[in-house]
């Protein structure tokens, strides 16, 4: 029904203490009654940041077959020195049909020097600025 793919970065250098962009390619095959992805962060451990939810209210476009390039921006976030992997995860329904999908990872190192900005708890819930374009092949 879906494909998440291609969740990168804008810029290459992950420093948390600044805003990320995030870039992830979406893949509609059929038409969907509804949406919403996430872009979620975990430690060696456990779930530490989901960013704000997109849903298909904000952007309807996301229900029809085609293409799409999303980019999230989360603002700077309060990460500990180490390594955390990154996903977009979607949940989505087609009728009765409802399921979840997950994009291919993409590992992040927080360097000491970037991390001026070291919380102690997680953040569940991070603002995210959303961006989305129709592509077409």
């Amino acid at each position: 029904l879906i494909k998440l793919s291609n969740l990168s970065l804008e810029n290459d250098n992950f420093n948390p203490a600044h805003s990320t962009t995030f870039s992830l390619k979406v893949a509609v095959h059929k038409d969907l009654s509804d949406i919403r992805i996430a872009i979620t962060i975990y430690d060696e451990k456990q779930l530490w940041i989901v960013g704000e939810v997109i849903t298909s209210p904000m952007f309807p476009d996301l229900l029809k077959k085609g293409y799409f390039r999303l980019k999230a921006e989360l603002p700077a976030l309060w990460l500990s020195p180490g390594q955390y992997t990154c996903y977009a995860k979607a949940t989505i329904t087609a009728g009765l049909d409802v399921r979840s999908v997950r994009s291919d990872p993409l590992f992040l190192t927080c360097k000491r020097e970037s991390s001026n900005l070291v919380g102690k708890e997680r953040i569940l819930s991070v603002p995210v600025q959303w961006d989305v374009k129709e592509e077409k092949l």
